[in-house]
């Protein structure tokens, strides 16, 4: 069991990670009333990010860590974020296919920007600063306090 924990615990990371990431687009999708083929292209390249984490997640539990490790786990997420931030921005700018609010959705947005920065500091952290390495994720918690931030500066 010892000899596995590397792998097991990359797996709940995984799964926890994923679960967020399809909530998130669950919410942002029971508003959609039409799909367009750019909306469309934006949901595959979504769908593309969480099918590939699996990957980098599972070189996490099996490997040694190295930077590429890192750029391809922690890119993923960035991307993944990124995919869930275009949607938005889309949806904004193309407000009958959807009946969320534009404020939910420019709220939605400031969230996904938020992450986006959080995952771009974590991954040099998590590639070149071993003894804290992957922890460097729980940057993820100061979230709220950086979406307050840049509402604010957007107002």
């Amino acid at each position: 069991m010892v000899e596995h924990g590397g792998q097991i615990v990359s797996f709940v990371l995984s799964f926890v990670l994923i679960a967020v990431f399809w909530m998130e687009h669950h919410r942002m999708y029971e508003g959609v009333l039409r799909i367009s083929n750019p909306l469309l292209c934006v949901n595959v390249a979504w769908m593309l990010t969480i099918v590939w984490l699996p990957v980098p997640t599972a070189m996490l539990g099996q490997m040694d860590t190295d930077p590429l490790q890192a750029l391809l786990y922690i890119g993923t997420l960035i991307l993944t974020q990124a995919a869930t931030l275009a949607g938005k921005l889309y949806l904004m700018r193309h407000p009958t296919l959807t009946d969320l609010s534009a404020e939910k959705l420019r709220h939605g947005a400031i969230g996904d920007i938020a992450a986006i920065i959080l995952f771009c500091v974590a991954l040099p952290i998590a590639a070149w600063v071993h003894p804290i390495g992957y922890f460097a994720l729980l940057l993820l918690v100061f979230s709220t306090p950086l979406e307050k931030l840049l509402d604010r500066l957007r107002r």
